[in-house]
């Protein structure tokens, strides 16, 4: 599935907010996140923008860093700081105490829980939702749109971030407290260093696989892709986020 998107009117490059990322399958009958995709159809990709005054959903291109505009929601929901897949119609969102369900067709955003903690990272695994909750510091996982809720202390320390499943189902997260990539356990939460930490990285604030596997990370500090390697942990080529504008759609 490609997210149908508007025609876009005018693009700029420059400071963006970038908040985080979630991968969407291909397919009209698309796996899980984290399964393999459809060969013959490469995945697209969603991402949140989340300023101070308005928080703007788009799609990005991991191969040029170009984000185009799907529509704005409201700002009432506070900043967004996790995104995930569930459908071919269906995202939902998480931030400082909020789940919001998005449908991109027609376009809206409605909370659909509360009272939850800052939930700063969130993915797919199979029917449920896993995330991780930085107020309790531990991982959470959830049937949308929010019950069968359990928790489970995390290995490391959550601060912001995201978290990714590879296809061989190896999950990883960076953390923002030691600038650093770990592996972890999404059934006991424990989490291993993968490599030395980043030392002087920017803050980052998504992150997403493409279809060979390769890790990327998007920061707001610099508004940019960046490379990420699973081997060493290591941060790699960066390319500057530009945004591409069209007519709002406003949630």
């Amino acid at each position: 599935m490609r997210v149908a998107i508007a025609i876009a009117t005018c693009a700029a490059c420059g400071r963006i907010d970038f908040g985080t990322i979630a991968r969407v399958d291909a397919g009209a009958d698309a796996p899980a996140v984290g399964d393999a995709p459809d060969a013959a159809v490469a995945a697209s990709f969603c991402a949140i923008s989340a300023g101070t005054s308005m928080t703007e959903l788009m799609t990005m291109d991991v191969a040029t860093a170009q984000l185009t505009h799907v529509g704005y929601i409201t700002s009432s929901f506070g900043q967004l700081g996790g995104l995930a897949y569930w459908d071919s119609n269906t995202l939902y969102a998480t931030g400082s105490g909020v789940v919001v369900q998005i449908t991109l067709s027609p376009f809206a955003a409605t909370q659909v829980a509360s009272g939850v903690g800052n939930i700063s990272a969130l993915e797919r695994d199979d029917d449920t939702l896993l995330g991780l909750n930085q107020t309790s510091n531990a991982m959470v996982r959830f049937t949308p749109p929010y019950s069968n809720v359990s928790t489970v202390a995390f290995g490391t320390t959550i601060s912001g971030g995201d978290i990714v499943k590879l296809s061989d189902g190896t999950w990883y997260y960076y953390s923002n407290a030691s600038n650093q990539l770990f592996t972890f356990d999404a059934t006991a939460g424990t989490a291993t260093a993968v490599g030395p930490a980043n030392a002087g990285g920017p803050f980052i604030s998504g992150m997403v696989r493409d279809d060979s596997d390769h890790l990327f990370v998007t920061s707001d500090t610099v508004d940019a892709l960046i490379a990420l390697d699973t081997s060493t942990g290591q941060l790699g080529a960066s390319v500057t986020l530009c945004a591409r504008l069209s007519s709002s759609t406003q949630a």
